[in-house]
């Protein structure tokens, strides 16, 4: 069995794009999918037609000896002490790991004898932050991991047999059907986890890997379907809850609590208990924005509907019958739900000292 596939597309695709200083070529593709391979292959290829070697450089910065380059300091001065005369070869592997790799990398493309090819797997390197980074001085190279034929290359045997391990273990180099199903899934699933955790999390700045994950369950469960946020919605009751989540938050860009409600209601419409809670706190939030009484009167509705189960959605109404929101102010029935969440042992400390205060202010 080989140890690596010559990916000969990706190569001839370079070679296309050789010895042309003023673009930067951008080598992109999931974690794991074969980049730093195809970087050794095109270093490899660059020596047999006699570059010498100090006309390459190349550094893979997720490497040990790439940890020494990391620092943008020594990275440039390793650069400044390039040669300055015929056509040096530029592979910065991995380069979104470099802080301020895209000041360096512009910098790069106006030296004259200077090819440059760089490679990045996660969020920063995104075609959208290309065009801002670079100002369309770059060529983008898609790398996907191996087709079937180049996976029956790495792995030879039984075609029939190889197709089914191809479905189910998929393309990435590493994963090998011969080490067996516990190392393949064990090894899929890291990958899963580093490109959720280092890229997607770090995207959308958020630590909710649970949100995330069903989502993405319902991606690659409707693989070749189309799909957008409707779709998601639609299809997954769990993801209508996380979909409002992503509004409630602002993951999206901007924090939408009219979108956020409107989700966690169909979210409680198919069935999530605690959707009904949430929706009840983004109508009370919506009311405090424009005072009308819809809003109040749907929070008040949606927490009751949850109030024998959820202690948050009687600590809400409680503050509901304090402050006459939705309701006729009732301190009586406000002090019934705190008593009862007392008894159960819930930590009430501030909405108990609220409570104090308006009935202190009753007696004066």
């Amino acid at each position: 069995m080989l140890d690596y596939v010559k990916r000969t597309g990706y190569l001839e695709r370079l070679r296309e794009s050789k010895d042309a200083p003023g673009v930067i070529k951008v080598i992109m593709g999931m974690r794991r999918c074969g980049k730093s391979t195809l970087m050794d292959q095109f270093a490899e290829e660059l020596r047999n037609d006699g570059v010498a070697e100090d006309h390459i450089f190349h550094v893979n910065f997720e490497s040990f000896e790439g940890q020494d380059a990391v620092s943008p300091d020594d990275l440039k001065k390793s650069l400044r002490d390039l040669p300055r005369h015929g056509m040096v070869y530029i592979m910065l592997d991995e380069i979104q790991e470099v802080d301020g790799w895209e000041m360096i990398v512009a910098a790069l493309e106006t030296v004259k004898n200077y090819d440059v090819y760089i490679t990045g797997s996660n969020s920063n390197m995104l075609s959208t932050d290309l065009a801002t980074h670079l100002s369309g001085r770059y060529i983008e190279i898609c790398m996907f991991p191996l087709s079937f034929r180049e996976y029956l290359e790495l792995h030879p045997g039984d075609r029939e047999g190889r197709f089914l391990q191809y479905l189910r273990y998929g393309g990435l180099p590493d994963a090998d059907p011969d080490k067996g199903d516990r190392f393949c899934r064990g090894y899929l699933e890291g990958v899963f986890n580093t490109v959720l955790v280092k890229d997607v999390l770090a995207r959308l700045k958020t630590d909710d890997i649970g949100k995330i994950k069903s989502i993405a369950r319902f991606l690659y469960s409707n693989i070749g379907n189309i799909t957008n946020r409707s779709a998601i919605s639609r299809g997954c009751a769990d993801a209508r809850f996380h979909l409002a989540v992503c509004y409630e938050t602002g993951a999206f860009g901007k924090v939408n609590y009219f979108k956020a409600a409107k989700w966690f209601s169909k979210a409680a419409d198919s069935g999530i208990e605690e959707a009904y809670l949430f929706y009840g706190k983004n109508c009370l939030r919506l009311y405090e924005e424009t005072k009308l009484d819809y809003f109040s009167e749907e929070a008040l509705d949606a927490l009751w509907t949850v109030a024998y189960d959820l202690p948050d959605a009687n600590a809400e109404l409680a503050r509901c019958y304090m402050h006459g929101i939705g309701t006729e102010v009732s301190l009586k029935v406000a002090g019934d739900m705190i008593d009862f969440l007392e008894s159960e042992g819930y930590a009430i400390t501030e909405l108990k000292a609220e409570y104090q205060k308006l009935m202190e202010s009753e007696t004066v």
